[in-house]
């Protein structure tokens, strides 16, 4: 049989600098349009050739991103947050194959089968909790099944892992905690086509970079982990991708597993199941997931630590996200943790969020950051610069 490629029809509303009515307007109102920006142009010069130089060396990327890709892409720091993307579990995530041997299916600290029915009902009212504090949500669904070279693909709920928004556009991550996992990225190129986010980098090689999971101190410091979701490899290759957005890594050392899963055991996965920044100066923290180091850097920038009691842990009200600074959304349940962080001056949104939890994540983990609002900068990192204050948590 003959194969036939596949034709790919662009209609003109699918390109954002485009006018909103573009194809309602005339040849004469195009060429008024074309004019009008032309005027623009920095290296336009009537009768003459472009001044390309300016190209080069006066433009930067970020000048043209929203002219170019139709918003301006970024959800770096702890600014107000104004636009996410989200998945509502589905039966992809409750099959009974991933619940006959938990461990082996990489059912963080086996904590049982979620009940898919309660689970979208508290996916839905986190939804609310965003458009109720002016966030954008956009949704997208997936088939059942959805298999990757595995197997039967889980965690497409965890919409963080869609992909990293920093500054100009998404980096596509690799998955290396288990292979479960590994189906999703597909699905997630198909969907930042359709936000028309631009990815701007995929993790590749032996890298491995679970970066969705990570979680930012501010504008320009992401905490990251060297462990069960990421390698060294994968953070050689992110570090001059991050600065050229302005931004460095933290590096944090978390526990793992090895034989055993079940609770205690199993250690961690991502920073933010281990770490969250409801304002700047504060860190709210589970010490005993983390080596050391990284306390001790929260303690050189001058932050004061509320560290989740280990009764609490399982609860994660870590597993935050900042609405805007000093003001979060977490799971409710981790009540002493919670008085803490309302008596140090943040306003919290605690809702049920117990079902996510058995699938091993929650609120961040469900939630793709895609524009924050720049945010508040950290005071001791804008005095001293990462690699002199703390050079053992350093890229």
């Amino acid at each position: 049989m003959k194969k036939v490629g596949t034709k790919i029809i662009i209609e003109p509303e699918d390109i954002p600098a485009n006018p909103k009515n573009v194809s309602q307007m005339s040849e004469a109102e195009l060429l008024e349009e074309h004019r009008r920006r032309q005027k623009k142009d920095p290296g336009y010069q009537p009768g003459f050739p472009p001044k390309t130089w300016v190209y080069h060396d006066q433009i930067d990327y970020m000048d043209e991103l929203e002219a170019l890709w139709g918003k301006k892409w970024g959800a770096q720091g702890l600014g107000k947050l104004k636009e996410v993307v989200m998945c509502p579990p589905t039966e992809n995530e409750t099959r009974d194959v991933f619940w006959e041997d938990q461990e082996a299916s990489g059912c963080q600290w086996t904590l049982g089968k979620p009940d898919l029915k309660r689970w979208i009902e508290q996916y839905e009212g986190l939804v609310k909790v965003y458009r109720d504090n002016g966030v954008i949500v956009h949704e997208y669904e997936v088939p059942n099944p959805v298999m990757g070279p595995y197997g039967f693909t889980r965690w497409i709920w965890a919409a963080t892992t869609t992909s990293v928004v920093i500054n100009g556009g998404a980096i596509m991550t690799r998955a290396g905690y288990f292979g479960c996992e590994v189906g999703r990225n597909p699905i997630y190129q198909k969907v930042l086509a359709e936000l028309g986010c631009p990815i701007i980098y995929a993790v590749r090689g032996k890298g491995v970079a679970e970066l969705d999971g990570c979680v930012w101190l501010d504008n320009h410091h992401l905490v990251v982990e060297d462990g069960t979701i990421m390698n060294r490899a994968g953070i050689e290759q992110l570090k001059p991708i991050l600065a050229a957005s302005g931004a460095k890594m933290i590096v944090m050392h978390v526990t793992g597993h090895y034989q055993y899963m079940a609770f205690p055991a199993g250690g961690t996965s991502h920073p933010d199941m281990v770490v969250g920044f409801p304002a700047i100066g504060l860190a709210v923290v589970a010490p005993y997931m983390c080596g050391y180091n990284f306390i001790k850097f929260l303690k050189r920038i001058k932050y004061d630590i509320i560290e989740v009691p280990p009764d609490e842990y399982l609860y994660c009200p870590y597993n935050m996200v900042v609405l805007e600074p000093g003001k979060i959304v977490c799971p409710e349940g981790g009540k002493k943790t919670i008085k803490a962080m309302e008596d140090w001056g943040i306003k919290v949104i605690a809702i049920p969020y117990d079902e996510c939890i058995k699938a091993g994540g929650a609120i961040n983990c469900s939630t793709g950051k895609l524009i924050r609002e720049p945010g508040p900068l950290c005071e001791e990192l804008q005095k001293s610069p990462l690699e002199e204050l703390a050079p053992e948590v350093t890229a």
